[in-house]
């Protein structure tokens, strides 16, 4: 006989003892991954199709700054050489002064030389990054980068320069080695080669001038 304090028999479902709001709950956990996943996704950054042109061209007018640099050294130094000579025979200078400016000029010739030789195939392997971010720039429309427009302008400037100075610096590089012979082979025919070479230094360094002041006037990069 059960007691009148004794706990009342527990009540079974037809289920077999399982709770009738068991399992059917859908736990905040999953609803709560699923939607940060969800807003995750949808804020992601998009990628900026102009992001690499543009780093590339920065690239290119790095180097093409080294070479301009370089370039300028060889005009400088090719102009007072050459000049001088110009200076002498238009009775603007003595022989003496024009001596002092040969020496002096010829003295970092080889090192000029050599710095546009080592700065030109770093630029020549960087040329054509400006070219892909004016295409990707006109594609782009308003959305392109503030300093995208400033880096091409730079990299057509410095492209001029480029050509030009590679003339400089070669007639540069040749008269160095004429001079190199003057003491087996100085004579009228050696003067006569140094004539000529005064004569197309003209055009070359004017062209070349031309170009330098272009760059100078050029927005910059950054």
């Amino acid at each position: 006989m059960a007691h009148r304090d004794d706990p009342p028999p527990a009540a079974h479902s037809s289920s077999g003892g399982t709770s009738p709001t068991s399992g059917t709950t859908p736990t905040s956990g999953s609803s709560s991954s699923s939607s940060s996943s969800s807003s995750s996704s949808s804020s992601a950054p998009a990628v900026d199709p102009l992001a690499a042109p543009l780093a590339a061209c920065r690239a290119e007018v790095k180097a093409g700054e080294a070479l301009a640099s370089a370039a300028a050294d060889s005009a400088r130094d090719w102009g007072a050489h050459a000049g001088a000579e110009v200076r002498l025979d238009a009775g603007k200078i003595t022989y003496a002064q024009a001596e002092k400016i040969w020496a002096a000029s010829k003295k970092p010739g080889a090192a000029d030389v050599a710095a546009f030789a080592a700065a030109q195939p770093r630029y020549a392997r960087s040329v054509g990054g400006c070219t892909a971010l004016d295409k990707a720039a006109s594609a782009a429309g308003s959305s392109t980068p503030e300093g995208a427009a400033a880096c091409v302008a730079r990299s057509k400037a410095l492209a001029t320069v480029a050509t030009t100075g590679a003339k400089v610096n070669a007639q540069w590089a040749a008269h160095q080695a004429q001079m190199k012979t003057k003491a087996t082979a100085a004579g009228p025919a050696y003067h006569q080669k140094w004539m000529d070479f005064v004569a197309d230094s003209k055009p070359v360094l004017t062209a070349y001038g031309t170009a330098a002041a272009a760059l100078a006037k050029a927005p910059a990069c950054s």
